[in-house]
């Protein structure tokens, strides 16, 4: 007779918390759901925004080959330089597949956000001739 009562009382207090705690982890998980699609919208944006050129030995000084890869760049290598520092620069397939899990230069760590890149593609247009 204890067994069953004991058996009730606990399945009374599980059912309990789940039916308390249950809206509470739809809340949670619809949070956790649209901050993956702003994170995604966010990150989609930021590798749009990248800026594009071709790799020149006489601007690109700093390193003969990509920091992702470690392939070297050659003249037909498009390469994408970083807000951070112009010569912080990788291969753009490389640095578009790194930005898409994580927005952070992989040489210094500094975040990459759209206000940084609108300034650096504009720096870029203006001093060095390319977007």
């Amino acid at each position: 007779m204890g067994g069953v009562f004991l058996q009730t009382l606990i399945v009374t207090i599980l059912l309990c918390l789940f039916v308390c705690c249950l809206p509470c982890i739809c809340i949670g998980f619809r949070e956790f759901s649209e901050n993956l699609r702003n994170n995604a919208k966010l990150t989609e944006s930021i590798t749009g925004g990248l800026v594009k050129t071709h790799y020149d030995p006489n601007t690109f000084t700093n390193m003969k080959e990509c920091a992702i890869c470690m392939g070297e760049f050659d003249e037909d290598s498009e390469v994408t330089p970083l807000p951070c520092n112009i010569q912080h620069y990788f291969h753009n397939e490389c640095v578009t597949s790194w930005m898409k899990e994580q927005t952070k230069c992989p040489l210094c760590r500094e975040e990459i956000d759209m206000n940084k890149l609108d300034e650096f593609s504009k720096e870029c247009d203006e001093k060095y001739g390319f977007k």
